[in-house]
């Protein structure tokens, strides 16, 4: 099985229930038409590269709203906080993107910190089996009756670091995010298998858009959508600068989907970003103490 193939409806195949896998061998093709300048598809791929590798020295706390509307029976809404963070694992060829919730609607469901400390500080050959253990037990806090694992911040970044030909990028224009301006991209999954893939492993082919600054191709903002008119899923993420990194990181997340029966919203907020050192040995060094929050 390709490395980054997961399946879902809107779900992965990794052995972590929650964590998005970051695929290998970068590649991007573009189409004939308004294809972007080859200089600015490697710039983007560097960029793209750069991310993963930076991203996994990074830990952050996620709050995470989610609400659904239900056809049938009473809305329901939860509020998370967690510990977000990229993590190499024993036998994953990238980095896998994980949450670890640790509070639910204001109650506490664990130490803060101290599990993802410990987990981090175990050896490689426990730390699999620990975050898988973590991954699931987070997974339960989705709200929905659709199981989704695509609610991530780097999505886009499975689909930028895919295999050549993979994906088909087209020039759509400009646009102002914060009084700088930018260049939008749109993109389109052409390979197969797909990122991401259906319960009963059928593709799910994603499209959407990427605004980048044009000089260094930094991802600014990102849409990832997924599914079809009957059950589909948009994922927009906001990515801030960070002057300790050489990468804009997440800074907002908002997810919506629709099922049959069914409207979801989830709007991520990402704070407290703390970078961590590995040593030669791979030894993590923890961050350092999280803001008080007030």
């Amino acid at each position: 099985m390709r490395a980054g193939t997961r399946p879902t409806c809107f779900a992965r195949t990794t052995a972590l229930a929650v964590l998005l896998l970051i695929t290998g061998s970068a590649g991007l093709r573009a189409q004939t038409r308004s294809a972007p300048d080859p200089g600015l598809l490697e710039r983007l791929q560097t960029y793209a590269s750069r991310y993963a590798e930076t991203i996994t020295s990074v830990v952050a706390h996620e709050h995470f709203v989610q609400s659904v509307t239900f056809a049938r029976s009473a809305p329901k809404s939860m509020e998370l906080r967690a510990d977000a963070l990229m993590l190499r694992l024993p036998g994953e060829p990238q980095p896998v993107w994980f949450r670890d919730v640790y509070e639910v609607d204001g109650r506490k469901v664990r130490d803060r910190d101290e599990r993802l400390f410990r987990l981090l500080e175990l050896p490689a050959a426990g730390r699999l089996d620990a975050a898988r253990r973590i991954a699931a037990e987070s997974a339960r806090y989705n709200l929905g009756r659709v199981p989704r694992t695509t609610n991530v911040p780097d999505l886009v970044f499975d689909y930028l670091l895919a295999p050549a030909g993979h994906l088909g990028l087209t020039v759509s224009g400009e646009a102002t995010i914060d009084r700088q301006r930018v260049m939008v991209l749109k993109f389109v999954e052409k390979g197969s298998p797909s990122i991401v893939r259906s319960p009963a492993g059928r593709d799910v082919q994603a499209r959407g858009r990427i605004w980048i600054a044009a000089d260094t191709a930094a991802v600014i903002r990102s849409e990832v959508i997924l599914g079809d008119m009957q059950a589909n899923n948009t994922t927009p993420v906001d990515f801030a600068e960070d002057p300790r990194l050489p990468v804009r990181v997440p800074a907002r997340l908002d997810e919506r989907y629709r099922a049959p029966g069914e409207l979801g919203r989830g709007i991520a907020t990402y704070s407290d970003v703390r970078v961590f050192g590995v040593a030669t040995t791979e030894q993590i060094r923890k961050p350092p103490p999280a803001a008080v929050r007030p």
